[in-house]
């Protein structure tokens, strides 16, 4: 039995002589696709891949092994969209180089040394820089 009172805005529910008491709410049900709606694969997998999918679900960490191949999934995604970008940041690299060469800010060494000072030296140089931006300077 239902019994909306009208100062409060509460329902009753009796059930088998227990009252209870419940807010009344307006609010829709959350919809949920539905999992027969979703794409299917069926993937072969060897022994020892099957570990490494079964184990987190039978930990209870996924409920089960399609979320374990889903969230794997999920992670070559992320790999493959870091990969563009380290890939990105080096063709910026090379342009900015390949521009240096052509405006010749460019310095010869005549050895392997000359070499391994320079780099020390600007090695050096970015290492003070930042310690400058540290320090507010």
């Amino acid at each position: 039995m239902l019994l909306k009172t009208e100062q409060d805005e509460k329902l009753v529910f009796s059930d088998l002589g227990r009252t209870c008491f419940a807010e009344w709410h307006n609010v829709p049900a959350p919809v949920q696709k539905d999992p027969l709606d979703m794409p299917t694969r069926n993937v072969v997998v060897t022994d020892h891949e099957d570990s490494p999918v079964d184990r987190p679900a039978k930990s209870g960490r996924y409920q089960n092994a399609g979320e374990v191949v889903r969230e794997g999934l999920r992670s070559v995604e992320r790999e493959d969209a870091e990969g563009g970008a380290r890939i990105e940041a080096l063709r910026d690299a090379a342009q900015a180089g390949m521009a240096d060469v052509k405006a010749r800010r460019i310095q010869s060494v005549d050895s392997a040394e000359e070499l391994y000072q320079h780099f020390g030296t600007v090695a050096a140089g970015a290492i003070e820089s930042a310690h400058d931006r540290e320090s507010g300077h």
